[in-house]
């Protein structure tokens, strides 16, 4: 479970494992709740594990969703996380993470953090968050691209975003799971989502 690599491919046995991770990481005694959407697999054969396998091999991600898993987080700001888990073998590991939060103060239009780590759109807004070098240096910590997981390479394109939403605003943040440790210790870095949240509404 530390790993968020699994043996098998049961949302069943997986969606338990993957909720005790992230109380864990709240230091929460009551269960985060959660639902299951079914992912774009096919079922699981000798064929799709040798498909696989070689995608990886060749250098290609490979990654075929079995399912997700939507968290709503603890209180006391709105918030939510998708767990994407997808196939490897016979076996699975955590994917991508999407998670999501409600700020009370508004912006006008969207920004977004770019590959190279800074964020454009309207130049106020974006000048604000880039002239925050501490904060932004947390914004590209947590959106990460790239992740070892059960010893399979994992890329993503980086996806950090602030959208305007009724009377607020919308953070969206794309990521992948934090390893550490030398690999040892694996996790989905929801609280931290959480405090830069705090953080980045406090600059609004």
């Amino acid at each position: 479970m530390g790993f968020l690599a699994f043996g098998g491919q049961k949302p069943d046995v997986i969606a338990p494992k993957i909720e005790e991770a992230l109380r864990a990481e709240f230091a929460a005694t009551a269960a985060v709740p959660f639902k299951v959407e079914a992912g774009n697999a096919t079922p699981t054969s000798a064929g799709t594990v040798v498909k696989e396998g070689l995608g990886l091999l060749l250098g290609g991600r490979g990654e075929t969703i079995l399912f997700t898993v939507h968290f709503t987080l603890p209180p006391p700001r709105p918030a939510t996380l998708a767990v994407h888990v997808a196939r490897q073998g016979i076996g699975s590991h955590v994917s991508g993470l999407l998670y999501s939060a409600a700020l009370a103060k508004a912006v006008a239009v969207e920004v977004m953090l770019d590959e190279k780590g800074k964020f454009q759109g309207e130049a106020g807004l974006a000048g604000k968050l880039n002239g925050d070098k501490a904060l932004l240096k947390r914004c590209v910590a947590l959106s990460r691209t790239t992740a070892n997981l059960g010893g399979v390479d994992i890329t993503n394109p980086r996806f950090f975003k602030l959208a305007p939403e009724g009377s607020g605003t919308t953070l969206v943040v794309g990521t992948l799971p934090k390893v550490g440790m030398l690999g040892f210790k694996v996790t989905l870095d929801a609280k931290e989502f959480l405090d830069l949240a705090t953080a980045i509404e406090n600059l609004l």
